[in-house]
């Protein structure tokens, strides 16, 4: 899989669901940051995605299509950056330490009654719906069901029995797919179901944010990859400005992603980039192939060419 440390994610939200009902858990971070987070210095859930939307909402959009939620617990990991509390999203302490993804999961089903767990990589894109998964999961009677994307890549999303819970121990760290899904197809049956459209896109690069802020921006009609970013016939350069972006008169911004409050002033030139929240482009300046992280927040200094 592309994601870094994918395995070892853990929780970092999880949605309330009444006594039989299916509820999900969000797994981000793990023991080092992506290339992504470090360059930003935030948690790939806070990045908007469009101009209104950030990777929380379009993961709280798609769990609402198939999942009654009545709250999210965030639980931070490792040394990873945070993600922000939201009315929908509480801040919570890891369960028991570091236990990776499946003792996570497992620690966590004990607060949500008795139904289905869906378990979702946080760093993705999710282009389609996820409830003919949850259909299949729910009719073939799989102890687990595992998304896959149209070129065999795993979708990063599953949906979990709790017979297939009980069997992650109680004390110890393990992983998802080395340990987890294995010991699960020696006890019971596994499907695997394709995630409609582009499936899950990962977001752990900069590149792998673009291509799906791009894709987005193209209104998922994008035909051809320039520079490894997504283009279509009536696109000559798509941006993507979130909410009180600054655009000043004479800036060049193409393929690229503006936080909330990133300001470029005029004669700057932003190319293939992602400006943070409170970020500042100065005049003149030019930005091609680099995050300019937000001041507060950076955890690895990437600034612009001057």
């Amino acid at each position: 899989m592309e994601s870094v440390d994918s395995e070892n994610s853990q929780a970092v939200a999880v949605s309330g669901a009444t006594q039989g009902q299916a509820c999900a858990v969000v797994l981000s971070g793990g023991l080092r940051p992506s290339p992504l987070m470090q360059e930003t210095g935030c948690a790939t859930l806070d990045l908007s995605i469009t101009p209104t939307q950030t990777v929380a909402d379009i993961w709280r959009s798609r769990l609402e299509e198939v999942l009654e939620i009545d709250q999210i617990w965030i639980v931070p990991s490792g040394s990873c950056p945070k993600p922000q509390a939201t009315s929908k999203m509480q801040l919570a302490e890891e369960p028991d330490g570091y236990r990776g993804p499946g003792g996570v999961v497992r620690d966590m089903s004990l607060k949500l009654g008795t139904g289905t767990i869906l378990v979702v990589e946080a760093a993705r894109y999710l282009d389609a719906s996820f409830a003919p998964l949850m259909r299949r999961h729910t009719e073939s009677g799989a102890m687990a069901t595992v998304g896959m994307n149209s070129d065999g890549s795993p979708a990063g999303i599953y949906a979990i029995s709790r017979e297939a819970v009980a069997l992650v121990p109680a004390r110890g760290f393990m992983d998802l797919k080395e340990q987890w899904l294995p010991l699960i197809r020696e006890q019971g049956r596994v499907e695997v179901v394709q995630i409609e459209g582009r499936g899950a896109m990962p977001l752990q690069t900069r590149q792998d944010f673009l291509n799906a802020a791009g894709w987005l921006a193209c209104g998922r009609k994008a035909t051809e990859l320039v520079d490894s970013i997504w283009w279509s016939a009536d696109s000559t350069g798509w941006s993507i400005a979130a909410r009180d972006a600054t655009v000043e008169e004479g800036a060049f911004v193409e393929y690229s992603v503006l936080q909330p409050g990133a300001v470029v002033r005029s004669g700057a030139i932003v190319a293939r980039s992602i400006v943070c929240a409170g970020a500042v482009v100065e005049t003149n300046a030019r930005v091609v192939d680099r995050t300019i992280p937000s001041p507060t927040r950076a955890l690895t200094t990437k600034g612009a060419d001057s």
